[in-house]
């Protein structure tokens, strides 16, 4: 990153601004996991949903 700065400081700050929003949708891509993997009503309509699907693809 010190090459990129010294030669390029626009490109630095992207890049470093570009991290930060990869960091930030991780994060909450982690939160919403999380809150649905707490979620009991969510958790039994993800299993019949599966269950209709698989039933689908087996017939």
């Amino acid at each position: 990153m010190n090459n990129v700065a010294s030669n390029n400081h626009s490109a630095y700050i992207n890049q470093l601004l570009k991290q930060e929003h990869k960091n930030f949708l991780q994060a909450a891509l982690r939160k919403v996991n999380q809150e649905e993997a707490e979620d009991t009503s969510y958790q039994e309509e993800l299993q019949a949903w599966d269950s209709t699907l698989s039933e689908l693809i087996n017939d």
